[in-house]
């Protein structure tokens, strides 16, 4: 699912260089930081590594990097046990904490890739699926697809279910084999089948957006609901926007503020968004302003952006907190900076009326096109309403 990117490593250490080591163990501000310096990117691999930092995986591996294979082994089956990781998830946290600490994306060596195509050449489907792994990361062997699709197929056809999840993978990327979407729903079906949560998701994912398949809400929430009951934090999100949105089934907004708050439980910052919302509208619980105020402010501060622009909405309009123009204008800047463009509008209109800044038309309209690049239709209609005024009118 997840490959080593050099950005994720570079992003990782330039945060160990300035904060030190320490940071690994602030779950919130690493991962504000880490919003900072990505830009929106690696969302999904941060994730990941917050929770193996916060499992302690950094810290052993720093402490004994001599036995990082007998550790790699240990946090496969608390990972899975836990948090309903693969293990190449596992591999992946444990590539990058090997990384920032100084050592090589794997550790592992020739010896070990000799003991695993030994053992996958004999049958055993567990040393079949690593070693697909060790062809898909360069695990200490030259990166080759094909070969990794073939032991994937292998240990696939034995019931492994990570190796199917893993297959249909490449099936559905064409990736190691010829692009075949209904082997790819074939494969994953097969682990999703066996409660693979990661399977379960992605067929959810597919089926909700009509990637390789047909659109199909029903089918995308029977896979969110089964992913969402193993603790997947991103399919309990995605359920609860079927639910809010009658996609799939009724209009039921009590189960999507059930499964936002789930989300939000796991500091999934859009669940967090999505449930303030439900207590600033009360859609599915109690409307209380207070309630919403509070979500908000605490996404925006675990860098979320939807959150940074509600937040400020409250402040700017007394919802739930009091009136503050002057943090409104930080949090709308910083929910612009990350791209939300709802905050760059609303700073177009602040710098063109004067609200809370002096009036300054060059710079609203430089927040209207940022905002209207993103589909805005506000944005686009004041930029239109601009251009029919002349510049002394402005």
């Amino acid at each position: 699912m997840i490959s080593v990117d050099s950005g994720i490593i570079g992003i990782l250490k330039k945060i160990k260089d300035e904060r030190g080591e320490k940071i690994f163990e602030d779950k919130r501000l690493l991962r504000a930081l880490f919003d900072d310096y990505a830009k929106g990117q690696y969302k999904g691999e941060m994730h990941l590594m917050r929770i193996a930092f916060h499992a302690g995986l950094y810290g052993d591996l720093k402490a004994h990097p001599e036995k990082n294979e007998n550790i790699r082994r240990e946090y496969r089956i608390r990972m899975e046990n836990e948090y309903c990781w693969t293990a190449e998830q596992t591999d992946f946290a444990v590539s990058c904490c090997l990384a920032v600490i100084g050592g090589k994306y794997s550790g592992s060596g020739n010896s070990r890739f000799d003991g695993l195509l030994e053992a996958a050449k004999q049958g055993d489907a567990d040393a079949q699926y690593s070693l697909g792994l060790a062809y898909i990361l360069a695990d200490g062997i030259p990166q080759d697809y094909s070969k990794a699709a073939y032991w994937f197929l292998k240990a696939a056809e034995q019931g492994h279910a990570d190796a199917q999840h893993k297959l249909g993978l490449c099936y559905y990327s064409g990736r190691g084999v010829p692009q075949d979407y209904a082997k790819a729903d074939y494969w994953s079906k097969m682990a999703a089948s066996q409660g693979h949560t990661v399977a379960e998701f992605n067929l959810g994912v597919r089926y909700s957006h009509g990637l390789g398949a047909p659109q199909n809400y029903r089918k995308a929430l029977h896979w969110f609901l089964k992913a969402a009951k193993q603790g997947h934090v991103d399919a309990q999100n995605n359920l609860g926007l079927l639910y809010r949105d009658g996609k799939g089934t009724a209009c039921n907004y009590t189960k999507a503020a059930y499964w936002f708050s789930m989300a939000a439980k796991q500091s999934h910052t859009a669940g967090v968004f999505h449930l303030g919302e439900c207590y600033l509208y009360g859609q599915g619980v109690k409307r209380d302003s207070k309630k919403a105020a509070g979500c908000f402010e605490r996404g925006a501060k675990c860098g979320g952006a939807d959150c940074q622009y509600g937040f400020a909405y409250c402040l700017e309009n007394g919802i739930g907190v009091p009136k503050d123009m002057e943090k409104a204008l930080h949090w709308y800047v910083k929910a612009a900076g990350l791209g939300n463009a709802a905050a760059q509008n609303r700073l177009g209109e602040c710098c063109f009326y004067g609200l809370g800044v002096e009036m300054n038309c060059n710079q609203a309209r430089i927040f209207w096109k940022k905002a209207a690049s993103h589909g805005m239709w506000q944005a686009k209609e004041h930029l239109e309403n601009m251009q029919k005024k002349s510049s002394a009118e402005c």
